[in-house]
């Protein structure tokens, strides 16, 4: 029977019973979905620009996202880092975060990944779980230098213990591997694994019905996988099954479970 155990994280990795596909989580999803998703689209770009200019830090953050996003206006993320760096320089961490993203990603501004963990630093100082997670990431993954797992670890666990459901998902990926320095713990795999799907994670509800269908750190429950892949097909998709879960988690090529 084809198995995998998906996630959007990093390289891919061969497992004697699955194989997991990693796909990164990137910089530019974790921003996109978890701080862009907090505003929605400005009614008038013109009037949140004119508070954004009268010194309104958080109007200078959504006139930031618009810019980036092309809400209301022309995308423009030169302009956009000016108005984050701005509302940054202020102390406003999803400013902060939104600044280090694009020094990650080079929009804007020349791409710079110290530059990015200096900012992702700044808002997780403020203990802001999404500049938590970045940077975390950014340490698991030795983006801005040699990776640092111990780092990686009090970050990401940071995020999660916020109720992050990406940081969730990729502990307990990251657990559950034991990979990129992290000491394979199958407990707490599967532990923040649950709580990423009690946090509305369908990948961590695959993945969970992975494990019981492998019976990899858990007594193999058939019944009890297919309970959690059918949850992660109803909230992935109405139409997609399995298959579309598998598409947006970034599972990669099965392998066939002994």
């Amino acid at each position: 029977m084809a198995i995998f155990l998906a996630t959007q994280f990093g390289p891919r990795f061969a497992e004697r019973r699955a194989r997991i596909a990693w796909r990164t989580f990137t910089f530019l999803s974790a921003f996109a979905v978890v701080s862009f998703a907090s505003f929605a689209a400005p009614a008038s770009y013109e009037n949140l620009l004119k508070k954004a200019r009268n010194g309104d830090i958080r109007a200078q953050v959504q006139v930031g996202i618009a810019l980036l996003k092309g809400d209301g206006t022309l995308s423009d993320p030169a302009a956009a880092a000016e108005w984050f760096r701005r509302a940054a320089n202020a102390g406003d961490p999803q400013a902060q975060t939104g600044l280090g993203f694009l020094y990650m990603q080079g929009l804007g501004v020349q791409r710079d990944p110290s530059e990015a963990l200096n900012w992702f630093l700044r808002g997780a100082l403020a203990k802001y779980p999404e500049a938590e997670y970045d940077l975390g990431m950014l340490y698991v993954e030795g983006n801005a230098g040699a990776p640092d797992p111990v780092e990686g670890i009090r970050w990401l666990t940071k995020a999660a213990e916020a109720g992050l459901p990406q940081a969730r998902l990729n502990l307990g990926i990251l657990y559950s591997e034991g990979r990129l320095g992290f000491p394979r713990d199958l407990a707490e795999g599967r532990r923040w694994l649950l709580a990423a799907a009690q946090s509305g994670s369908f990948c961590a509800e695959f993945n969970l019905g992975v494990l019981y269908n492998t019976g990899l750190g858990v007594r193999r429950d058939p019944r009890e996988a297919q309970k959690w892949f059918q949850r992660a097909s109803s909230h992935a998709s109405r139409d997609g099954g399995l298959p579309e879960v598998i598409r947006l988690c970034g599972a990669g090529a099965p392998a066939h479970v002994n």
